[in-house]
């Protein structure tokens, strides 16, 4: 299987995460699904994927968000740092009503550990399609990070 044609989505909205799916397999890709952050962290341990597209926020227990997703997206890149690879390449999503201070800080955040963009709900089916695209095409030339 080509590395390069595998996506990893991770959402706890479970409707959501199915509309990306399918767009994506249409779009030709091979797509593997993750309603939380645990079932993410073992998929991660099992394969690897060209590109990770993952909720920024998740709820805890008691019900307040957690950047769980960007912690995911840092653990990721390191254990392929340490592996002597390349970081890998990830789409944080964010259903926050950001100002544009907001969202300047988590694009900052959100390149500090390594992932390459933020898009923030609702945004198109097509924007989607079209990153993944440009970082799946990508996957094999950046630079590992020092």
């Amino acid at each position: 299987m080509d590395r390069s044609r595998v996506v990893l989505l991770v959402d706890d909205d479970v409707q959501l995460t199915r509309l990306w799916a399918m767009a994506l397999r249409d779009a030709g890709y091979v797509v593997v699904e993750a309603a939380s952050v645990a079932e993410a962290r073992r998929l991660l341990a099992e394969r690897d994927f060209a590109v990770i597209v993952i909720d920024l926020f998740f709820d805890r227990p008691d019900g307040r968000p957690t950047a769980e997703g960007l912690r995911l997206v840092a653990e990721w890149n390191l254990a392929r740092l340490q592996a002597g690879g390349l970081t890998g390449r990830a789409i944080l999503v964010s259903g926050a009503q950001l100002t544009l201070t907001h969202g300047e800080q988590l694009r900052a955040l959100g390149s500090t550990f390594h992932a390459d963009v933020l898009l923030t709900k609702p945004f198109s089916i097509d924007e989607l399609v079209a990153v993944v695209d440009r970082l799946a095409d990508d996957t094999g030339t950046h630079a590992a990070v020092p």
